[in-house]
């Protein structure tokens, strides 16, 4: 037993013989692990924090730490602060982006921002390395305006001259509602867009030297297209949501080169008539295609198909992904498809995940985490991708 002295040091005496002489002094312990014996009431505690016959007091345990986003994903670069900001695009002049009636550029680093258009009219708007395509409503009518500026002859901004007139372009006027046109890819010559007019919806091909001049690649009363996407020379997309068809994109075909070097454009094919691909039953799909394969998602998984719709296969299961987020639309780049999320994860928020296909089946990374709002207009190119986000602006990350 241990009895503080008034200095604090422990005095100690035995009373083993003492208590093991009195069988009826239940209070006592006798032989210690220590060789002592040690007196017990029923309301004392041992040195170990222990009541007698009490289990060990469990240790108290700490919270595992929440799951982050990974070190090693960059932080991208914020290059506009524009909440409203959409339809982005990247092109070699920098980002290129729409912020209610004005159209934008700036670089890659944020630098360098100029007005490349402004109208008040302005549905949306399409930018490639060469062109600018502006869809414009027609006050108080069910009409639209397309109009095309080419980026190459534009002028460069004159400090001295801070009230010059924006570029006109080229405008054709259209019988189609201007809310109703989605332009979603281009090629040198023309570019692409889904539109519907008098319960009628349509692809077309359209002309960017002369608007004008459109192609119809295919039509219909009955059904509903969605997720267009240009690809080895057809335009590919879903019908009611479950069927994936292909028409032919009607391009320019290029001929034998002359003694420069330079193949000129001969006139395009006929688009012929869609052919149905593939379909399926258990899902809605978002549809991307590249040279060798057709990706869709259907919210938790990503899968795909080679070209004429055999050997289905599933790429990723949101159940075996790094993220809980669920699948938005995918978008094929040369060598990975880019999935941002649709909805948030509870420890990443909004992501956007690379999915690399390999022999073995898909390599997943994430390229962007812990996102407030979902990133929307992704696109990419060898290089960088880049989005918008509501109320925050437009970002870019390298790949």
């Amino acid at each position: 037993m241990a009895i503080n002295k008034g200095d604090g040091a422990p005095m100690r005496f035995s009373l083993g013989v003492l208590a093991c002489g009195f069988g009826v002094l239940s209070l006592v312990a006798c032989g210690g692990d220590d060789g002592e014996s040690r007196l017990l009431g029923p309301d004392r505690i041992s040195e170990n924090g222990e009541k007698p016959n009490d289990e060990p007091a469990p240790k108290p345990t700490d919270d595992p730490p929440p799951i982050t986003c990974a070190a090693d994903i960059p932080q991208p670069t914020l290059v506009a602060n524009d909440g409203a900001a959409k339809d982005v695009f990247l092109t070699k002049r920098g980002v290129i982006f729409r912020a209610g009636p004005t159209v934008v550029q700036v670089g890659r680093d944020g630098k360098n921002k100029r007005q490349l258009a402004t109208t008040p009219n302005v549905v949306s708007s399409w930018a490639d390395d060469g062109s600018l395509v502006l869809v414009e409503s027609v006050p108080d009518t069910e009409t639209s305006v397309l109009r095309v500026i080419n980026l190459e002859k534009l002028p460069e901004p004159d400090p001295n001259k801070p009230d010059q007139a924006p570029p006109t372009g080229i405008a054709a006027p259209t019988a189609i509602n201007a809310g109703s046109i989605e332009i979603f890819a281009s090629d040198a010559t023309g570019f692409y867009m889904l539109a519907e007019a008098a319960g009628t919806e349509a692809l077309y091909r359209v002309e960017k030297a002369n608007p004008l001049a459109m192609t119809l690649l295919t039509s219909t009363k009955t059904d509903k297209i969605t997720y267009p996407v240009l690809a080895n020379g057809f335009v590919w997309y879903v019908k009611n949501g479950q069927r994936i068809f292909k028409v032919g994109a009607a391009q320019p075909v290029e001929g034998e080169p002359d003694e420069n070097g330079i193949a000129p454009l001969l006139p395009a094919l006929p688009p012929g008539p869609p052919q149905e691909v593939f379909g399926i039953s258990y899902a809605s799909v978002r549809l991307a295609v590249d040279e060798k394969n057709a990706f869709y998602s259907t919210g938790n998984l990503l899968e795909k198909r080679d070209l004429t719709g055999a050997n289905p296969a599933v790429l990723l299961d949101t159940e075996k992904s790094k993220s809980k987020a669920s699948f938005s639309t995918p978008i094929a780049t040369r060598d990975a498809v880019l999935i941002p999320s649709l909805t948030a994860d509870p420890s990443f928020k909004h992501i956007i995940r690379s999915v690399k296909v390999t022999a073995q089946g898909a390599e997943e990374r994430l390229v962007a985490c812990g996102r407030d709002a979902a990133p929307t207009n992704v696109v990419a190119d060898g290089t960088s991708i880049a989005w918008a986000e509501a109320g925050k602006g437009v970002f870019i990350t390298p790949r």
